[in-house]
């Protein structure tokens, strides 16, 4: 059987590529390993280039549906809360929305009067240009809007971890921050017995 590929980018050297019957719905297939691609960007702190922004941190780059969607206001506050948490771990944070900048910008105004002030940036998407690329657009799910999806990028930008939820799940912050300092233990660790353990940052022990 003939495979037929084509090529999607090659920014940082290398070809990716994807077979054909993915064309319509996909742009790039992420797979662990993968060096994230560049790319700039409008956000609600400014312009950004990807790869200038993340240089030297780790990154937790994740979308989700739209601005002042309940879910989404209760899920990006949780992760703001602990922004100083994710800063101590050399982890910057930013996030793809399927809402429209002005929509965007009046959703963390309206935030702001709750005490949330985002200090993380976001990108938004409303043509899901973005969210088609990195494949956080799942039309079986949700034909307009993004699904909640995560990566965890290293300093090198290599995907380390990749994550799908529907729209109704939120994500917990605690359990990212663990699995980012997981990944960071294991890498600094001399045999990488780290890697089968999980820590427990509020009962300090150590589970199997």
């Amino acid at each position: 059987m003939t495979k037929h590929f084509r090529r999607t980018w090659n920014g940082s050297r290398r070809n990716i590529k994807i077979p054909a019957f993915r064309r319509k719905t996909v742009t790039w297939l992420p797979q662990l390993g993968d060096i994230f691609p560049n790319f700039t960007a409008t956000s609600t702190l400014g312009e950004l280039s990807f790869w200038d922004w993340a240089e030297g941190s780790w990154v937790y780059l994740f979308s989700h549906p739209e601005a002042f969607a309940s879910d989404c206001s209760l899920e990006l506050t949780e992760f703001e809360e602990r922004s100083a948490l994710f800063a101590e771990s050399n982890v910057r944070m930013l996030a793809i929305s399927g809402s429209n900048m002005a929509k965007q910008t009046a959703w963390h105004e309206y935030l702001a009067q709750f005490g949330c002030e985002l200090s993380f940036p976001v990108i938004p998407d409303e043509t899901l240009s973005l969210a088609r690329s990195f494949g956080m657009h799942h039309k079986n799910e949700a034909s307009e809007l993004p699904i909640r999806r995560s990566f965890i990028i290293g300093p090198n930008l290599k995907i380390r971890v990749i994550t799908d939820r529907p729209s109704v799940i939120r994500r917990n912050p605690d359990d990212v921050l663990q699995t980012i300092e997981i990944l960071q233990q294991h890498e600094q660790s001399i045999d990488g017995d780290s890697l089968g353990c999980l820590y427990d940052r509020k009962h300090e022990h150590e589970y199997a």
